[in-house]
């Protein structure tokens, strides 16, 4: 069977995220091609499209193959007439979209159906359109025809990040969708034991709570941090009390992350995922010399963060950690720590071949985040 994942805005990021969320879920046996802004999977193990996209952060939708197409007006006229029982509603992703679909309207018309042609720009589209049960959206890649069977839960996402109880917008905030992702890659399972270690509001926290992990630990060195963090725990167990498992253990606490193991002492970490810290809000016209002050100041901080690291993690515990780095014109300023990292007892672990590590920034944006992967030795 073919899946099709329509990827986010950072392709390479959500190609990593899938590949390491197959590893947890026991897909092994797969084949993966990017084409454009798709990931087209073949495999004969079963994919669960629902239960995967409540997990992944960096995937937009995913779509299941139903046939081969050699003549794509016919063919998706053949297989919504099949399918579809009720009034057909039609949106679909290929090349000269809309001049086919408009041509697959009036072949079903010629039949006797009753046909919407609904122009999907977007995922609010095929929410609003109730397209999946409808069985209405659809794309033509690769010569197959696929019908689209899980979309991002936007509604949810947006919930969990403008409608929970504590926020700080003026220190920045996580989205919930790259808490996801960075989770997600750190490997984490149910037995798990999660740390952030800078939880700020705690999106990563609640994010593992809802993943179903057992343990999930946070702390911060600020009070109202902490406190948000808090009552966004106790807003998420309210609202997602049905979601998560009972017995679930959460703590969090004020402290500097040099000071870690004096709260942790006894509890061996699995998994460490973190935005740290990044510095003082940009402007974007800073100087180079101030941002690489800030460079040097951050470069300090991460490295004691990961001497504490090392004190709490489990043997070949992961890290997953993001550094940032400044935009300066047309350039970056980098934050120069990750030898140092590894000279501390820390393997590197590159998500492929081509990159050992992933850059997510938004454009406009003045700082990027590099995501790295590390591993206790």
């Amino acid at each position: 069977m073919k899946y099709l994942f329509e990827l986010g805005n950072h392709p390479e990021l959500s190609r990593a995220e899938i590949e390491h969320v197959f590893l947890s879920v026991g897909i092994k046996e797969y084949t993966a091609k990017l084409k454009n802004k798709y990931l087209i999977v073949e495999t004969e193990e079963t994919v669960y499209p629902l239960a995967l996209m409540r997990r992944l952060g960096g995937t937009l939708k995913i779509a299941q193959s139903v046939s081969r197409i050699k003549d794509p007006v016919q063919d998706v006229a053949n297989f919504l007439d099949a399918n579809v029982t009720d009034k057909i509603f039609l949106s679909l992703h290929a090349d000269n979209a809309k001049k086919n679909a408009l041509a697959v309207k009036k072949e079903l018309k010629s039949r006797g159906r009753s046909v919407r042609y609904i122009e999907s720009k977007n995922t609010a589209t095929i929410l609003h359109n109730n397209l999946i049960k409808r069985q209405g959206d659809l794309t033509i890649i690769d010569h197959t025809l696929f019908v689209t069977k899980a979309i991002q839960p936007i509604e949810a996402l947006g919930d969990r990040d403008f409608g929970k109880p504590g926020r700080d917008s003026k220190s920045g905030m996580l989205p919930p969708k790259l808490a996801q992702i960075l989770l997600n890659l750190s490997g984490i399972k149910k037995r798990s034991v999660v740390l952030d270690p800078f939880c700020g509001s705690g999106t990563v926290l609640l994010e593992a709570a809802l993943m179903g992990v057992g343990t999930v630990i946070g702390s911060d060195l600020s009070e109202k941090a902490v406190q948000d963090s808090k009552k966004n725990i106790e807003w998420m167990r309210e609202k997602y009390a049905e979601d998560l498992p009972e017995g679930q253990v959460m703590d969090v606490f004020k402290k500097n992350v040099s000071e870690l193991s004096e709260h942790v002492l006894g509890t061996k970490v699995t998994a460490i995922a973190t935005e740290p810290y990044m510095g003082k809000p940009l402007r974007g016209d800073e100087s180079k010399m101030q941002l690489e002050n800030q460079a040097k100041e951050l470069s300090r901080l991460y490295i004691d963060a990961f001497r504490a690291f090392k004190k709490v993690l489990t043997q070949k515990g992961t890290v997953i950690f993001i550094i940032p780095q400044f935009k300066h014109g047309q350039n970056w300023v980098t934050i120069d720590c990750v030898e140092q990292i590894k000279a501390l007892g820390f393997s590197l672990v590159p998500f492929s071949k081509q990159s050992p590590s992933l850059l997510y920034h938004r454009k406009g944006q003045h700082v990027g985040r590099m995501i790295y992967k590390f591993k206790m030795k």
